[in-house]
């Protein structure tokens, strides 16, 4: 299953595409919880980007989604 996300080459959150080459990029993918207290189980993961990992891990979902939205409504 996991092969496969990231084999698609696209983040399951923002849709950005994934950079399988290259070192550490803000569009490399990266294992993500859905919810952190059930852990890295089967069901709870999904590939994302490193961006949107790393900001979510901060702020949570709700705020990426919300400054996501308030962006493309702005360009």
């Amino acid at each position: 299953h996991l092969q496969q996300r990231i084999a698609d080459g696209v983040c399951q959150v923002t849709g950005v595409a994934l950079t399988l080459a290259g070192g550490r990029l803000f569009s490399s993918p990266s294992l993500d919880r859905v919810d952190p207290r059930k852990g890295y189980v089967s069901g709870n993961v999904r590939i994302v980007c490193h961006l949107a990992n790393a900001a979510m891990g901060d702020w949570g979902e709700a705020v990426l989604r919300d400054v996501m939205v308030k962006w493309l409504v702005r360009s």
